[in-house]
């Protein structure tokens, strides 16, 4: 499920489940993972490659967003942050460390970046603090680059606020994963209800899952079933339901939650109808 290391959970923030599809196929886009845009200072064509390798990237497709961020130089070499990029979809599983032979990739691919050097400051600070995470690999311990990884992103989440809430969600799965479940629920409801306080999208890179939805998952994993049928129940509230793959990913989970519950629920005979429709 979702025990995710800090590295991953802050440089991905996403969960969603991945869905069979090409890697790529030329500059088309491929709506099925969402949307996600981060601003780059790279020419017109590479930033729609680099926005649909952070598509896949965020579905856990991790090869494909690799070959996509490597479309992204041939359009522009000079795009620095796509070698974030694929140092990024090098971390692959968020739920582990990274395979030991990708880190020398990764850090290699820094490197490259920090050597064509990005035109923006806030592509070359993405560049620097992911390259906290991959520097001394070899010498100094997964756990703690992790945690001068947090650091560095919370360095990211002052300079740039609107990273801030994603830093919320990653410290909340941390404590998730670290057994302390009462602060994790208490941290990630804390970053649904900032969440809710703001008219635009809390976190950068990319449109990920929203905070409350984090909350949801956090809570079905503890066998919390009522308070995660409510948590789901205000992402769909909040949501647009015109994106019908995610909606009927919700209304599965909201059924199987309710399954002995009320069926005469408004919420759940809307879900029920949904689903025989789709």
């Amino acid at each position: 499920m979702y025990r995710t290391s800090i590295a991953a959970a802050i440089a991905i923030g996403t969960w969603v489940s991945p869905l069979g599809l090409p890697a790529f196929s030329g500059d088309d886009t491929d709506e099925r993972f969402g949307t996600a845009h981060f601003a780059t200072s790279c020419n017109e064509t590479a930033q729609r490659r680099f926005d649909r390798a952070m598509r896949y990237q965020h579905s856990f497709w991790y090869q494909s967003s690799k070959e996509l961020f490597e479309e992204v130089l041939k359009a522009d070499p000079g795009c620095a942050i796509a070698f974030w990029g694929i140092a990024l979809s090098l971390l692959c599983n968020p739920h582990a460390p990274p395979p030991p032979g990708n880190l020398p990739l990764g850090l290699a691919a820094l490197h490259q970046g920090q050597g064509v050097g990005a035109l923006s400051r806030r592509e070359r600070d993405y560049i620097d603090a992911l390259g906290v995470f991959y520097t001394d690999f070899d010498k100094i311990p997964h756990a703690q680059r992790v945690q001068a990884y947090l650091k560095a992103m919370a360095a990211l989440a002052q300079k740039y606020p609107d990273v801030h809430i994603q830093l919320q969600i990653a410290r909340a799965w941390v404590l998730h994963a670290e057994g302390k479940f009462d602060d994790a629920i208490k941290a990630m409801s804390a970053a649904a209800d900032a969440e809710d306080r703001t008219e635009k999208h809390p976190v950068t890179p990319g449109a990920l899952t929203p905070a409350r939805e984090h909350l949801g998952q956090m809570l079905l994993e503890r066998a919390i079933a009522r308070e995660a049928l409510s948590a789901f129940e205000a992402t769909l509230r909040k949501k647009r339901l015109d994106d019908k793959a995610k909606a009927k990913e919700y209304f599965q989970k909201l059924t199987a939650l309710a399954n002995n519950a009320d069926t005469l629920r408004p919420d759940l005979a809307v879900a029920h109808q949904f689903l025989a429709t789709y």
